[in-house]
């Protein structure tokens, strides 16, 4: 029946909706008639198709983007300055820790 891809439905207790056509197989067994709405009945109930335009949306020269932007330069320098800061710190332990087992080889070397 249906030629687009909208059908007219008139329900069993009168009421008619226009609906999508694929719709169409589920309200003959139910019962309903089935026609072909005009195309203000589609425009009342799906309106009128509007063509989107898609833009690339360029964020990179907004302030979000720029105060994001440093944080992050600044937060990879900081973290980068903390690692220097623990391999200097693993150092002293691996230095104090050999002076340590230095000094425990002479005082069992005294005994």
């Amino acid at each position: 029946m249906a030629k687009g891809k909208y059908i007219k439905v008139e329900l069993k207790d009168g009421t008619k909706h226009v609906l999508l056509a694929s719709n169409e197989a589920f309200y003959k067994k139910q019962g309903a008639k089935i026609s072909e709405p005009t195309q203000k009945e589609i425009d009342a109930v799906f309106g009128k198709d509007v063509e989107v335009k898609e833009d690339k949306i360029d964020i990179t020269n907004t302030p979000e983007y720029n105060a994001l932007n440093t944080e992050l330069i600044t937060l990879t320098a900081q973290k980068a300055n903390l690692e220097l800061e623990l391999d200097a710190e693993k150092a002293k332990v691996e230095k104090l820790t050999a002076e340590l087992n230095a000094l425990k080889a002479i005082q069992k070397d005294e005994k």
